[in-house]
């Protein structure tokens, strides 16, 4: 696993708009039907990843849906104090997801921890198969999510929190290029 340091560049906050994560989430539902993926289930990670997964879950007619509390940053705002992740609640219940393609959502993969911790929590139910998206993934991320929008380096602002400064550091409208990576 990556360490905090390693994982922002601590150079800016990259902020994302509503018209960017659309762009992510047309662009993340075209990737999982170019990979003929047929969701059963759609697991949304609270809070961050429920907007993602909403917007999948309507836009594949998804049968179920369900939500996963996990527990990770210690401290609010940009540069978290992180801990572990450990799973807090789930509904309805991990038993929805027996025997099913799950798609499991999160606004960013920092290291990929939170993903693995979910999938860890699902395995006891055997899902037919486990696919992670996520909007955004940090390009230190050591365990990569199978669908992503765009690539970060630096902390990600995302339209649904409420705006920040962190020790004086520009904040930056993130600008896509043809290759998913963030600018600014």
């Amino acid at each position: 696993m990556a360490g905090d340091r390693e994982l922002w560049a601590r150079r800016r906050l990259i902020a994302l708009g509503w018209d960017q994560i659309g762009a992510g989430i047309d662009g993340l539902e075209a990737d999982l039907r170019r990979t003929g993926t047929t969701p059963d289930a759609i697991l949304g990670i609270a809070r961050g990843g429920l907007v993602l997964a909403t917007a999948l879950a309507n836009r594949f007619a998804a049968p179920r849906f369900g939500i996963i509390s996990v527990i990770r940053n210690q401290t609010a705002g940009p540069f978290a104090r992180r801990g572990a992740p450990a799973i807090a609640w789930v509904a309805p219940g991990l038993e929805l997801y027996a025997d099913q393609v799950v798609v499991v959502c999160d606004d960013i993969a920092g290291d990929g921890g939170t993903l693995r911790a979910v999938a860890a929590a699902l395995a006891p139910v055997r899902p037919r198969r486990i696919i992670s998206a996520v909007l955004a993934r940090n390009r230190a991320c050591a365990e990569p999510p199978d669908h992503w929008a765009i690539t970060v380096d630096d902390w990600v602002l995302f339209p649904w929190e409420p705006p920040s400064a962190e020790r004086g550091l520009p904040v930056v409208a993130a600008t896509l290029d043809g290759s998913g990576e963030a600018g600014g």
